[in-house]
């Protein structure tokens, strides 16, 4: 019966999945490595057995030893690269290059495929010159206004100052030129009114020579522009050329004067009064109009002289002759206008003289409301002239800064996005090269040259060299196994060799379904040898220590306590144990037994506290036949029990 409980203690360990590997430290045989001897007689027929030697009973001892324990959990996996991708390009293109083929082995960083960069390289050129022209605006944004703009708008100031000065304290020729001003605006509106009146009745005799008198000039014009295009086609003579130098020398005279003129209008005398009035201009603008019109008059001049020394140009002769077209509609105008008058006014005739006259009067009341504000100026006639004043202040302002901040924080916005758009290209571009994360082997070629790809088409796929295993554990080993435990790995492919390896993690969490933890090896340097996908034993030691060893045989149960019977003096000392870990036919002693002490294996069960015993062969660690038993070396692997 003791056999049979034994036997179902030993099959429940072994199916646990532990292995206990024991390497003895003494010089005596481990115990699990003798052969039981055969069963003794026991009580008195064990007395009256043939060849019985002195008093007490036979039984067969043998000597506990002291050894090294390892806990080994044993599990079954397959190696899996620590690291695998399906290598894609981020972007969308033609696939060019595929640089690498199955079982190519590549580094870090290394080409693996290149796309079609056409695209791409013009991305760049088109986001470089968009930032260009951000840049551009930022620049004409920040620059403040231009020269010409402040210019005007600080003449336009000046302009409406004087007016404002002119108002509150005007000058006596100031009154003399509104005088002088209402009293046009009278004469040309009591003509304008008699030149109505004129067109209402029928026609008069100088009419009608006037209206000659314009054709037969229009025609002597005609018959000049006429004789001008002739004379372009033939060329110019020389007393042309010599009338023309003439006119480029007035003119030139009369630049030198404007120019003198417009320096005396800006300019201001010893003691900082202005010079303008020395000028004979009303304004700086108006001196400065005048300039820029005799210089306009000198650059025409000389340009004709040249173009006279130079003979006539296609822009001549269609200058010629669009004068000759120009004299040619004002006599057919003339003809027509002889022809009007002859029918009598028509009805927009009568209109042109109406509108005349309406613009007679309002000249007329605008001379009027001037010469009034001269004379006695409202608050709001000063109101309204400061008003413009400070117009024309803000504009200059706006003349030289004419851009917001907020302008030009979008400008800079502008100059931003241009930028990070040029960036995206470029990485666009760097990204066209397909390179390697890491250190590994190509296993797939999935895609070949020509063929369009997107970040959802894998070109290759890429594992790494390092290989590890990854295993389920169970939730009841948490505590013997944890990160830095040492394994021994098996494979077939390498059925004599052992490769080590140690645990480097175990999950935090368990599988929902089957309650386990995955528990990660990394294999020690292997030389290669270890490839993904090879089936692989796993042996991993979970505990190691030294304790006291004897043979399960020797632990007998007495009144439901496990007890070891120990030879002391000849005599059976009965002892109350606690048990340890099992290994095959040996069991650990925590408690109750010291190393060396000679322990009864055979002959154990009939026996009672202090009966004499002796032992077969006459000492103790013998067996029965007298043989000395053999020690396996320090640190052999026992049977592995599943």
């Amino acid at each position: 019966m003791r056999r049979v409980l034994l036997g179902i203690t030993a099959l429940v360990v072994l199916s646990g999945g532990i292995i206990f590997y024991i390497s003895s430290n003494t010089a005596n045989a481990a115990p699990g490595a003798q052969q039981k001897p055969q069963q003794q007689p026991t009580g008195q027929a064990a007395q009256k057995a043939p060849g019985a030697q002195g008093a007490g009973r036979v039984v067969s001892a043998v000597q506990a030893t002291q050894g090294v324990i390892r806990l080994v959990f044993t599990y079954n996996g397959t190696i899996q690269p620590c690291m695998q991708v399906n290598l894609a390009p981020r972007s969308t293109g033609r696939l060019e290059q595929v640089l690498v083929d199955v079982g190519s082995e590549v580094k870090q960083g290394d080409p693996i495929a290149v796309l079609e960069k056409t695209s791409l390289q013009l991305a760049i050129q088109t986001a470089e010159a968009n930032l260009k022209s951000a840049e551009a605006r930022l620049a004409t944004v920040t620059a403040g206004g231009r020269v010409e703009d402040v210019t005007s708008a600080h003449a336009a100031l000046a302009s409406a100052q004087a007016r404002l000065n002119q108002l509150q304290s005007p000058s006596p020729a100031d009154l003399q030129n509104a005088q002088t001003s209402l009293d046009k605006a009278r004469s040309d509106l009591v003509a304008a009114q008699a030149r109505l009146e004129t067109a209402k009745q029928p026609y008069l005799q100088t009419d009608w020579a006037k209206a000659q008198s314009d054709v037969e000039s229009y025609q002597s014009a005609l018959k000049y522009a006429e004789a001008k295009l002739a004379q372009v086609k033939a060329g110019s003579t020389q007393a042309d050329i010599q009338a023309q130098q003439a006119a480029v020398a007035s003119a030139k005279s009369t630049l030198t004067s404007a120019e003198d003129k417009y320096e005396t209008a800006k300019g201001v005398d010893s003691n900082g009064n202005s010079t303008l009035a020395a000028s004979g201009f009303t304004s700086v603008s108006a001196a400065l109009q005048n300039y820029n019109t005799a210089k306009a008059n000198y650059d025409a001049a000389l340009q004709k002289l040249n173009q006279m020394l130079a003979g006539p140009t296609a822009s001549d002769l269609q200058s010629a002759q669009k004068d000759y077209d120009a004299a040619l509609a004002n006599y057919n105008n003339a003809m027509v206008k002889l022809d009007q008058m002859k029918q009598g006014p028509t009805i927009q005739d009568l209109q042109a003289y109406k509108t005349t006259v309406e613009k007679a009067e309002a000249d007329l009341a605008y001379a009027e409301k001037r010469l009034a504000q001269l004379t006695s100026p409202t608050e709001n006639d000063v109101a309204v002239l400061q008003a413009t004043v400070t117009q024309a202040t803000q504009a200059v302002a706006k003349a030289r800064q004419p851009y917001t901040a907020q302008d030009v924080q979008t400008a800079q916005a502008s100059v931003d996005v241009a930028t990070v758009a040029l960036t995206t290209a470029k990485t666009s571009l760097e990204d066209a090269t397909l390179v390697a994360p890491f250190s590994g082997i190509i296993t797939a070629r999935n895609l070949s040259p020509g063929a369009v790809v997107s970040s959802s088409s894998p070109v290759v796929t890429l594992v790494s060299s390092d290989v590890e295993i990854t295993v389920n554990i169970e939730e009841s080993r948490l505590a013997q196994l944890k990160p830095g435990l040492a394994t021994a790995i098996i494979t077939p492919a390498y059925p004599e060799q052992s490769f080590q390896g140690k645990v480097v993690s175990i999950a935090p969490t368990a599988d929902t379904r089957s309650h386990t933890f995955a528990m990660k090896v990394i294999p020690d340097h292997t030389g290669g040898k270890l490839k993904a996908g090879m089936y692989t034993e796993m042996k991993v030691t979970a505990e190691e220590r030294a304790g006291v060893l004897i043979p399960r045989d020797a632990v007998i149960q007495r009144n439901g306590k496990d007890v070891v019977f120990v030879i002391v003096d000849g005599k059976a000392q009965m002892r109350e144990v606690l048990q340890g870990l099992p290994q095959d036919g040996n069991i650990e002693i925590v408690t109750g037994i010291k190393s060396d002490e000679q322990v009864i294996v055979v002959g154990n069960s009939g026996l009672s506290d202090g009966d004499a015993v002796r032992t077969t062969g006459g000492q103790g660690g013998q067996q029965p036949d007298g043989q000395q038993q053999q020690r396996p070396q320090q640190g052999a692997p026992a049977k592995t029990g599943q």
